[in-house]
């Protein structure tokens, strides 16, 4: 088993994306156009360079590998626009799929843990809305799974401590999709 491994961390999900990929899916161009982003050269830049920079460094070459499937571990740089997270989570599961011809890959999806501290009544984040953009397109697009991280988080780190219990829940969604257990 060998593992490819592309992280750069404080990187927005545009980046992974392919322009073409955006593009080309009219849905998404409506969904941008309705909230202003479509023309907005800022959206089109992250931390880490322009659009599909990331895509054309760290995925696009390992197009040539097999794979069983991908891990994607992202969304506390979205935090700020959540409302079209899930729109481009699925476009990104739908360019992947097509970049590997795989249109069944495996997409293992890692919820954002619980980060700050803890608010004593309900409120309204730009994270809670990103867990539930995560949730809605491991329910809505075939082939995905869901490691709900919520409850290893730590209020003062971004990356939980107890990495075993994230890697445990990625497992059993890969035994669901990759292996075909029944779990």
């Amino acid at each position: 088993v060998g593992v490819l491994n592309t992280p750069i961390g404080g990187t927005v999900i545009e980046g992974w994306i392919p322009r073409d990929g955006i593009e080309g899916d009219a849905s998404l161009i409506k969904e941008l156009e309705k909230r202003g982003l479509y023309y907005d050269e800022e959206f089109w830049s992250d931390t880490a360079g322009t659009m599909s920079t990331l895509y054309n460094q760290k995925v696009g070459p390992l197009t040539n590998f097999k794979i069983a499937g991908a891990i994607w571990y992202q969304g506390e740089s979205n935090t700020g626009r959540p409302q079209i997270y899930a729109s481009l989570l699925e476009a990104l599961i739908k360019d992947w799929r097509e970049l590997w011809n795989m249109p069944d890959m495996p997409f293992l999806l890692v919820q954002l843990p619980n980060f700050m501290e803890k608010n004593d009544s309900p409120s309204d984040s730009g994270w809670a809305r990103i867990r539930e953009a995560q949730l809605k397109t491991a329910l809505n697009v075939p082939y995905t799974s869901l490691a709900v991280t919520y409850d290893v988080g730590e209020w003062n780190d971004i990356h939980p401590l107890n990495k075993k219990v994230v890697a445990q829940r990625l497992f059993l969604g890969a035994r669901k999709l990759v292996y075909g257990e029944k779990i």
